[in-house]
């Protein structure tokens, strides 16, 4: 992990400079800081959720199934389903190598690209340019929590919000 995201961060700066987008890092960079309870311990919280898991579930024979009926040789490679279950899959000149799409619906799928924000932390000094935002709210949710091309069941956007809400404690240094 080290050289791969020595790479990236050295990428980041080039980027930055240039006025090109940040970089997704991978849920295992932010892990890194993100699993410290002095921070919230949030990969916990993402440990738990069916996100941490939404591209395995594509391997399962209900998921196959429902590819199959849609006409989806295979789910784990189809845009159709990658665009819920890892849905920063598309853009691979964006990608660390320390992302992973089967990762499933890592951190940067809802507070964007991290490269910048990894790289300022390291630095110890945080810019508003490295700020990651806070998740887009119900409609960005409901994207795929209602907009999915097979079954979801009912979706409790309030209710299952506080599943996968994960806010740094008062006081912890961003």
């Amino acid at each position: 992990m080290g050289l791969s995201l020595a790479f990236c961060l050295l990428g980041s700066v080039l980027f930055a400079r240039t006025g090109t987008k940040a970089k997704y890092v991978g849920a295992e960079v932010c892990i890194s800081c993100h699993k410290m309870d002095s921070l919230g311990n949030q990969f916990r919280r993402w440990l738990g959720t069916p996100h941490s898991r939404s591209w395995v579930m594509l391997q399962s024979k209900e998921a196959k199934e429902f590819a199959e009926e849609m006409g989806i040789e295979d789910p784990q490679k189809s845009p159709t389903c990658l665009r819920c279950h890892a849905p920063v899959f598309r853009d691979t000149s964006l990608w660390c190598k320390s992302f992973h799409p089967e990762d499933g619906v890592q951190c940067e799928a809802c507070h964007g690209p991290g490269s910048l924000h990894v790289k300022a932390m390291k630095a110890g000094r945080m810019t508003e340019e490295a700020m990651l935002p806070k998740p887009k709210g119900k409609r960005f949710c409901m994207t795929c929590h209602a907009g999915a091309p097979h079954p979801t069941g009912k979706f409790n956007y309030k209710k299952f919000w506080r599943r996968v809400a994960h806010p740094l404690p008062k006081g912890s240094r961003r």
